[in-house]
């Protein structure tokens, strides 16, 4: 790991958008936001080692993603053992209230 990475915080907020988290690395594709990591996350693997985050929330970005389901196993990948990967999505009844979401989701999403 080089020190760029290292230096990175073991919790990462992504798709932050206006909603930064101190203590947190928060990544989003929207400069305006001024996020920590400008990042498209659609663009899969992501800059960061396997096993590094103890903990990663993904509130409200899944829906926008064009393969989701890619980036939960990617979340996975950089999470440390025993880590904790949060995520949160509209129901699928709402997920296309925003021009810009790409799916809904039901809760067959974790099988």
């Amino acid at each position: 790991m080089n020190q760029q990475v290292a230096a990175f915080p073991t919790r990462l907020n992504l798709g932050c958008g206006s909603f930064k988290k101190p203590g947190f690395l928060n990544v989003d594709i929207v400069p305006e936001v001024e996020p920590d990591l400008i990042l498209d996350l659609d663009n899969l693997p992501y800059p960061f080692p396997d096993n590094h985050f103890e903990l990663i929330e993904a509130d409200h970005v899944l829906e926008h993603l064009h393969n989701p389901l890619q980036t939960i196993v990617e979340l996975y990948r950089i999470t440390k053992p025993g880590g904790e990967i949060r995520i949160r999505v509209p129901h699928f009844s709402r997920g296309f209230t925003h021009a810009d979401h790409k799916r809904g989701f039901d809760v067959t999403l974790p099988f």
